[in-house]
């Protein structure tokens, strides 16, 4: 298994259970979440966010009845910590590196959309951004760079179902920041006036820890 050692399979292999099954695996606190945040530790890469990946490919590699092989398991958080560090390294000058100790300490304003595509493109759990979205964000007031970013993209379906105003939270990434400034970022987007008025909330990133 590339970039793992054999004695740190074992040891990870020991912290799962046989017979793992995939709704084990998106259980809040359960051994698959253990070596999962043991993984990132060893990549320097946030736990939560490795979880989302490795949940979203697990599928890929189940048996028919939801068995994941514990091997499988391992090899698929090693490969998606070592694409999410490349994601992490990729977009580091984009990232606020002080703690925010308060919410005064940001600043919500829409997003410049060049920047936001790049770092939703990489930090995303999908690793894409929705095109024709506006981008809102909280950012830190002493750099102007992103504590969490949110995108909405308008409604385009049935006209006679819904407000021809509406949209959808798309698109929602934080950076080593509380569920409080998420949860910030997309209420005060939803309650923008340059967002067609008001928008539903149905964002489709959530942590898991």
């Amino acid at each position: 298994m590339s970039g793992v050692s054999r004695d740190t399979t074992d040891d990870l292999l020991a912290l799962l259970p046989i017979g793992l099954t995939l709704a084990e695996c998106r259980q809040v606190e359960s051994p698959f979440v253990e070596v999962v945040y043991k993984v990132a530790e060893r990549r320097n890469v946030e736990g939560w966010a490795l979880a989302v990946r490795t949940r979203l490919h697990l599928p890929r590699v189940a048996r028919p009845d939801g068995i994941v092989g514990r091997r499988m398991a391992v090899a698929e958080m090693s490969r998606s910590g070592r694409q999410l560090s490349a994601d992490v390294a990729a977009i580091r000058a984009l990232a606020p590196t002080g703690e925010i100790r308060d919410l005064a300490d940001l600043q919500f304003t829409v997003y410049d959309d060049d920047t936001a595509f790049t770092v939703l493109t990489h930090m995303h759990y999908l690793r894409s951004a929705r095109p024709g979205s506006m981008n809102f964000a909280l950012v830190d007031r002493s750099s102007g760079l992103p504590v969490a970013l949110c995108s909405a993209t308008r409604w385009t379906g049935d006209a006679s179902a819904v407000r021809s105003s509406s949209g959808t939270v798309s698109r929602l990434s934080a950076f080593g920041t509380s569920r409080g400034s998420i949860r910030s970022t997309s209420r005060r987007t939803t309650r923008s006036p340059n967002c067609w008025e008001r928008c539903d909330v149905g964002s489709d990133a959530s942590d898991p820890r």
